[in-house]
């Protein structure tokens, strides 16, 4: 079987508008106004690779003293020393709060042949309830891989499978373990419902790189949206998932590509990628657009715990908070010199970022 190569961004993810000046200026929309949350975080920089190209992909927080990241860490002692040169790159790391502890993620996918999963996304329930993007979905229990799903048809599966060949998955979603629903390549959307899956139409041929849901504090609504782009030529989409029904929303004012989602659902919705764009409602047609004074930068990934308290992320270390009031660039703390960072996520006050800085992973933790 082919090895996935899960990480990836394209070129065009981490690019710099023509206009951009060398460095981001600190944006302050409330200058007379009080802030909402503090900015007023400290950070900490990880680093691992000297065997190959290495990434974090996704970033899953239980506490601080619970973090797992996922990805491909390719150290100098990946590759097998027996002689056959194989690479058996790690494919997760785990913080206890005072260190990184790093995981192989050996499937047993025939009696014959065993690959390493490189997650692309990470949603945790528990420490011991984790699940992993990597082609197909796959469950974890804090050791080892216990369950594996592939749901692609790809030569040799040896499952049933529900997608398309092309149609592996990149990015997961989920309430619980009996809710949880899956995005990747190709407009694959499939849905989890504790005992099987089921392929959602999602009426759309374009990657998907994220999906997020909320659920809504005065209705009891579940809100949950995906997005997805083409790089060239240039397309968007914007989805929005009700149980299995999916629907397309407008991108309208959206030109290039999107890469995150993140909301409060029936107060502020927004979505990264070529520039930040929000809206107040989902009736609402137009989305606006951020100026560039705030980031000249690609954003790749949004997270918050409120409206006033969000995360976004992306190229050369670009690292922004709003805390109601003001946008803040912690570039200089955060900075990557030759990549940045594709995924956030966030939980008090504690932040995790995490992407590559040429032949290495990286990845910024930040505390308040």
């Amino acid at each position: 079987m082919t090895k996935y190569i899960l990480f990836s961004f394209c070129a065009l993810l981490f690019f710099v508008n023509a206009d951009c000046k060398d460095e981001p200026p600190t944006k302050d929309n409330g200058k007379n106004l009080p802030d909402t949350t503090s900015h007023n975080f400290t950070w900490q920089t990880f680093t691992w690779g000297g065997g190959g190209s290495s990434s974090i992909n996704d970033v899953a927080i239980l506490s601080d003293t619970d973090i797992w990241v996922v990805g491909d860490i390719q150290l100098s002692d990946s590759i097998a020393q027996d002689g056959s040169g194989h690479n058996f790159p790690f494919g997760a790391a785990h913080w206890d709060g005072i260190e990184w502890k790093l995981f192989r993620l050996p499937v047993f996918v025939s009696p014959t042949y065993t690959t390493y999963l490189i997650p692309t996304g990470i949603i945790a329930f528990s420490s011991t309830d984790i699940w992993f993007a990597s082609g197909g979905v796959h469950r974890f229990n804090g050791t080892q891989v216990t369950e594996s799903y592939w749901l692609a048809d790809w030569p040799g599966n040896p499952q049933t499978p529900i997608l398309s060949q092309e149609q592996r998955i990149e990015k997961l979603w989920g309430s619980s373990s009996n809710n949880i629903y899956a995005v990747g390549r190709s407009g694959a959307i499939a849905h989890y419902n504790g005992s099987s899956w089921q392929k959602l139409e999602s009426g759309t041929t374009l990657d998907l790189h994220d999906i997020y849901g909320a659920t809504n504090d005065k209705t009891g609504e579940q809100q949950i949206l995906a997005v997805g782009s083409r790089n060239l030529p240039f397309d968007r989409v914007i989805l929005r998932v009700q149980g299995t029904s999916v629907t397309t929303l407008s991108s309208d004012s959206i030109e290039y590509e999107l890469s995150g989602v993140w909301f409060k659902p029936d107060q502020h919705y927004y979505v990264v990628g070529d520039g930040i764009f929000e809206k107040n409602t989902l009736n609402e047609n137009t989305w606006k657009n951020k100026p560039l004074d705030i980031t000249p930068y690609y954003t790749a990934g949004i997270t918050g715990n409120d409206v006033n308290d969000v995360f976004v992320v992306g190229a050369y270390g670009e690292c922004l908070h709003w805390n109601g009031v003001s946008w803040l660039s912690f570039r200089e703390q955060t900075y990557v010199g030759n990549g940045g960072f594709g995924k956030v996520a966030m939980k008090e006050n504690l932040v995790v970022a995490g992407g590559y800085d040429s032949q290495n992973a990286v990845l910024v933790m930040g505390k308040r």
